[in-house]
């Protein structure tokens, strides 16, 4: 009788156990959107924000602020020294209009913008939540697109992570020649690599 309850009370216990795991994994499992006039956030099904899509910004959207799981930052957006770094973004440049810096930085260069044009393929709560942005790259003060922009991205909890993609097609509406930044360093083989792109 004492060997029977002694396994009754481990039955219930290992039975409390499993479902306690469950309610955890079910508070932690899952991502939703929340979608704003300016921005998009991603958040955890325990409250944290994995990262914030700030997609209204007057030259290039980004991400900031990026979290950890456990909610710490992981992101800086303009620096005072770079106040064109904001968190995640992507960005290049051609000879007559900067993406990057939002200024102008060499003769007969002038600043560019990205600008949203719309959202699709919304999907606002599940595994893995995300959308795909329309985007119009154009000089800052108005003009003709020099590209057009499809950009996915998601992100999806995974164990003790955040698991993001951020995919794009960039299609050039007319001829144009990509530039490196004056400021990229050559490597000892004599390559110079550019830092312009995904950053």
């Amino acid at each position: 009788l004492g060997h029977s309850c002694m396994m009754t009370r481990s039955l219930a216990f290992a039975v409390f156990v499993s479902l306690l795991a469950s309610v955890v994994a079910a508070q932690t499992a899952g991502l939703r959107l929340k979608i704003t006039a300016d921005h998009v956030e991603f958040v955890a099904a325990d409250g944290v924000m994995a990262g914030r899509y700030n997609h209204a910004d007057p030259f290039k959207p980004f991400m900031h602020p990026l979290a950890s799981p456990k909610g710490h930052g992981v992101s800086l957006a303009s620096p005072h020294d770079h106040q064109h770094h904001k968190g995640l973004m992507y960005a290049l440049r051609i000879p007559e209009l900067n993406f990057w810096e939002e200024r102008s930085t060499l003769a007969g260069e002038a600043p560019g913008r990205q600008r949203h044009v719309a959202f699709s393929d919304v999907r606002e709560a599940g595994d893995e939540v995300g959308f795909t942005e329309t985007l119009s790259w154009e000089p800052a003060v108005g003009g003709a697109p020099v590209f057009a922009e499809k950009r996915r991205i998601a992100c999806r909890r995974e164990g003790g992570a955040f698991v993001w993609k951020w995919e794009t097609t960039l299609t050039a509406r007319r001829a144009v020649t990509l530039t490196q930044s004056q400021w990229s360093h050559r490597k000892p083989d004599g390559r110079k690599i550019n830092y312009h792109g995904l950053g």
